[in-house]
């Protein structure tokens, strides 16, 4: 059985695919990539800085590109932003091109982490918690159907990442 050459995990932001992501790397030996840091290393800004420059549009339209470039790369594990499935074909791109994972979590749990973050995200920036809730609830069930046609769906809480692992051996 071949592994994937390619394991891209996704869900909402604060779901934990970065941490998991670098766990998952190390179990397989892969190289980790995290589509948001790659993106910023990539155009000098933060993301905050590079949506108030050129909006949402112009940001989704670059990290469609990214993901493109980033599908030639073998053996990564590659922690997408909250939204980049969800934009234009993303989707079949990523299924097409390894295994997908959804992390999923419960409303309570995004919003806890979320109001417990250090890192500023631009589209919940300024919300009260009552708008970040609200927030969170709209955009899980825009993106849900999305996210839900991963090849993997998994809990996020209490997450470990060496049953990932299992899983995605199991489907090789």
């Amino acid at each position: 059985m071949a592994l994937p050459e390619r394991i891209f995990l996704m869900g909402f932001f604060g779901c934990g695919k970065t941490t998991h992501g670098k766990k998952m790397a190390t179990l397989y030996g892969y190289r980790f990539l995290d589509m948001d840091w790659l993106f910023m290393e990539r155009h000098q800004t933060s993301i905050l800085d590079f949506f108030k420059t050129h909006g949402e549009a112009e940001f989704r339209e670059k990290e469609y590109a990214l993901l493109k470039e980033v599908c030639s790369e073998k053996q990564v594990v590659i922690a997408l932003g909250g939204g980049t499935p969800c934009y234009k074909n993303a989707i079949d791109l990523i299924r097409q091109n390894g295994v997908s994972i959804y992390i999923k979590m419960s409303e309570t749990s995004i919003f806890k982490r979320l109001k417990n973050s250090k890192n500023i995200r631009p589209l919940v920036l300024g919300k009260n918690d009552d708008e970040l809730k609200q927030f969170i609830e709209d955009t899980l069930k825009e993106r849900s159907p999305v996210y839900e046609s991963a090849h993997i769906i998994t809990k996020g809480e209490d997450l470990d990442t060496r049953n990932l692992k299992i899983a995605i051996d199991y489907l090789n």
